[in-house]
């Protein structure tokens, strides 16, 4: 990554962004939003989940599916 990817994502993944998770995502399925979208876990509402680049993780051809945590911040 480079030092302008890296602050992108950390811009995307600040606490002040958590507002924005207003739908029930599933964990670990493809997102078709765009990347640092945020969602709510819809196994877990403690939780919360964004929209992240995992390279042939998960078999989806995007790339792009729902990576839920417990609040990081």
């Amino acid at each position: 990554m480079t030092s302008a990817e890296n602050s992108a994502a950390a811009t995307a993944l600040a606490s002040s962004n958590s507002s924005t998770a207003t739908s029930n995502v599933t964990k670990n399925s493809e997102c078709a939003g765009k990347e640092w979208s945020w969602g709510k876990d819809s196994s877990n509402a403690a939780n919360y989940c964004v929209c992240a680049r995992k390279p042939g993780y998960y078999g989806v051809a995007s790339w792009l599916v729902w990576d839920c945590q417990s609040p990081w911040w």
